[in-house]
């Protein structure tokens, strides 16, 4: 889902919607919780529904009236008694802004751990200091044989943190690239800011790579992999004396 919009309350609602798609692919394997998969779904839904509670505080801070708002503005750190006009504009999208991108990066980690890890399960090795690109392409297209389409799907959420290192700017050594994910198009031009990078596009991207996720698990290699598939951080914490 994605709608490019100024309310919090719609852009609650995109990452809702990446939300049901994780459960969904959650709920048709039935991993453990112990289980690298289901870790990666697990902390995807988990920093979602956290987005939506941001987004849903703001959606409360700007309509709620003026006690519930003098409340909110209370609480997150603005006194009452000495905040200026635009107090209350600056703080939602400061808010917003950084909510946002914490959806995007620590999802788009999720989604790379659980490729290095499957990676590690099918032979190929830990893949660890291989970039995004490399680990991927290695495990979706190489070994696995999903089609180009597929890797470049899941490079879009990717690609968009990349731009993070230069302030929004593309910067590539693989030049212009438009991908379209369920008809919306997300266009990188070098040297230029990226212009897709809203609440809905974001969203939007992350789903796309789930639906990726569902059928690199749905592949007769990836089923056969025991559960729970190995990773490093729950084992140290179910080991940790």
């Amino acid at each position: 889902m994605i709608v490019t919009t100024d309310s919090m309350q719609v852009r609650a609602e995109c990452v809702l919607s990446l939300i049901k798609r994780c459960t969904a692919l959650r709920g048709s394997f039935r991993y453990s919780d112990q289980d690298a998969r289901a870790l990666a779904l697990n902390n995807v839904i988990m920093t979602a529904e956290g987005a939506v509670m941001t987004l849903n505080l703001l959606h409360v801070w700007q309509t709620g009236g003026t006690e519930l708002g003098r409340q909110i503005t209370t609480l997150v750190g603005i006194s009452p008694t000495t905040r200026k006009q635009g107090d209350l504009d600056r703080g939602c999208r400061s808010m917003s802004y950084n909510a946002r991108f914490a959806l995007l990066l620590i999802c788009q980690f999720q989604i790379e751990n659980c490729l290095r890890n499957i990676g590690r399960e099918l032979g190929l090795g830990p893949l660890i200091g291989s970039g995004f690109y490399k680990t991927a392409k290695a495990v979706v297209t190489s070994r696995l044989g999903l089609s180009a389409d597929r890797l470049d799907t899941l490079m879009v959420a990717a690609m968009i943190r990349n731009t993070l290192h230069s302030n929004g700017i593309h910067n590539s050594h693989f030049g212009d690239k438009t991908t379209v994910i369920d008809g919306v198009a997300y266009e990188f031009l070098v040297g230029k800011k990226f212009q897709c990078a809203t609440w809905g596009h974001v969203a939007h991207a992350l789903e796309g790579s789930i639906g990726v996720l569902d059928e690199v698990f749905n592949h007769p290699d990836v089923i056969g992999i025991p559960d729970p598939m190995f990773d490093q951080y729950v084992w140290e914490i179910a080991t940790d004396p």
